[in-house]
């Protein structure tokens, strides 16, 4: 708001004896009108930002620490023995979100190494079903004097007192631990071709199979103390070709072993 003084300056025409207004001057100016802030409007902001931080705590609670998803119910479906059932039970009481199908299925991958696949469907608010697929027992690994189980893949998944399958001994006496991969799937195959194949060329059973320093050596001893050792970089059925023509020329001659690591060649003695 301006207040204006009207009263003029003068300035006087000496021609006409006339005094004649020409300028307002400003005296004063006052402050621009501001309406006040209302308190109301303030004090509702501060409620609703309250009131919004409460729900988002009360609803982390309901759903990370509330029993009311709490696990209750667990159906097991599939392969599982009572260690496998014993592990489950350990998970009665997790919180379903905390606890969820991603950790159960890992955790239950790194803790029984006798699972081979596993699957979990959760049902809220507290139900899980989890279905379980066990590990196929294919050769047994033997070192410094215990026995372990190995699937087709390689991988020691339990400890046992068997000896009425294949067993590898392991004649450097390495330590292993559960869930190891010991071997590989072709590994594995070779030596499942070897059982199959061998008592037929050389009459004789298997007694068990022997690795070393490498793995790309396969010593098999049979019943009577004979040893037939394989090379895995050489086709199998080239070897074993060499090894019967070596059995129908000169089986007699072969008392203690054949080496066949050789290409084309069989070594015996």
């Amino acid at each position: 708001m301006k207040f204006l003084d009207f009263i003029p300056s003068v300035k006087k025409e000496k021609s006409s004896g006339r005094q004649i207004y020409t300028n307002y001057k400003i005296i004063q100016r006052t402050e621009k009108f501001k309406p006040e802030k209302s308190k109301n409007k303030t004090n509702f902001s501060q409620v609703l930002f309250f009131i919004t931080l409460f729900l988002i705590i009360f609803f982390i609670y309901l759903l990370f620490y509330s029993s009311y998803f709490s696990i209750k119910n667990i159906d097991l479906i599939g392969d599982y023995n009572d260690s496998t059932v014993e592990y489950i039970q350990s998970i009665n009481g997790k919180n379903i979100f905390r606890f969820g199908s991603r950790k159960i299925k890992k955790d239950i991958k790194e803790k029984l190494p006798i699972i081979k696949d596993v699957k979990v469907v959760v049902g809220f608010p507290n139900t899980l079903k989890i279905f379980l697929k066990e590990r196929d027992t294919e050769l047994i690994w033997e070192t410094q004097g215990r026995k372990y189980l190995v699937d087709k893949e390689g991988v020691v998944f339990a400890e046992t007192e068997k000896i009425d399958i294949k067993r590898i001994q392991d004649e450097k006496n390495l330590p292993i631990k559960l869930g190891d991969k010991l071997v590989s799937n072709e590994l594995t195959s070779i030596i499942r071709s070897i059982e199959i194949k061998l008592p037929a060329i050389l009459s004789e059973e298997i007694d068990h199979f022997g690795i070393g320093e490498s793995l790309f050596v396969i010593t098999v001893y049979t019943k009577s103390s004979k040893r037939v050792i394989f090379y895995t970089q050489v086709p199998l059925a080239y070897q074993l070709t060499v090894l019967d023509e070596l059995v129908k020329k000169d089986k007699e001659n072969i008392k203690e072993y054949v080496d066949l690591r050789v290409e084309g060649y069989g070594y015996y003695k």
